[in-house]
């Protein structure tokens, strides 16, 4: 009986499709016996003996007893190896569900650092504006002082030509006082 028990679902299935089929099987010999005991069979089935339809009606109840045994014992063995799964099933599913709300939970994390990240890159996307903005007005300002420059550049240029123009007539006007002092200094003498 030990055997039975250790048999696997597939093989406990064959067993019990064997042992229905046993009982079809059975059952039409039990009828065929039965019939030919009572002679309501055919002409050329009554030349058996009366002995013979005995035998029949007795292997036909014998093999729907061993049918039956074996679609009980099947039936059962299935039965027992089903609510074994269904068992594994539901601690399953119920590993599932604890994972599917840890992970429910984590995902509920992650969208409200999701939306903490939005936040924060919608602020510095504003703060970026605000420094593109100032980096606009301070390269205006720049460009702005290089056009100072480049005007005080000029301009001290210009008066660089003026000072050595100027440099010049007063050498030329040094030289000239030079040379009157010395005139005058020949006239005192």
């Amino acid at each position: 009986m030990r055997y039975f028990f250790s048999l696997s679902k597939s093989a406990a299935s064959t067993g019990l499709d064997i042992s229905e089929w046993m009982l079809l099987i059975f059952g039409a010999v039990l009828v065929l016996g039965i019939f030919g005991e009572y002679k309501k069979l055919p002409k050329r089935l009554l030349m058996w003996p009366a002995s013979a339809f005995e035998i029949l009606v007795m292997v036909g109840v014998a093999g729907e007893l061993l049918g039956d045994g074996g679609v009980f014992v099947f039936s059962r063995h299935l039965q027992v190896i089903e609510d074994t799964e269904l068992t594994s099933l539901g601690s399953n599913a119920e590993q599932l569900a604890v994972r599917l709300k840890t992970l429910g939970d984590k995902t509920t994390q992650t969208e409200s650092t999701a939306s903490i990240a939005s936040a924060k890159a919608n602020e510095a996307v504003t703060a970026s504006g605000n420094a593109l903005n100032l980096a606009r007005g301070a390269h205006q300002e720049a460009e702005s002082f290089e056009k100072d420059i480049v005007s005080a550049k000029k301009q001290a240029a210009d008066a660089e030509a003026h000072l050595e123009d100027a440099l010049l007539k007063a050498a030329k006007a040094q030289s000239e006082v030079l040379k009157l002092q010395e005139a005058a200094a020949w006239r005192d003498f």
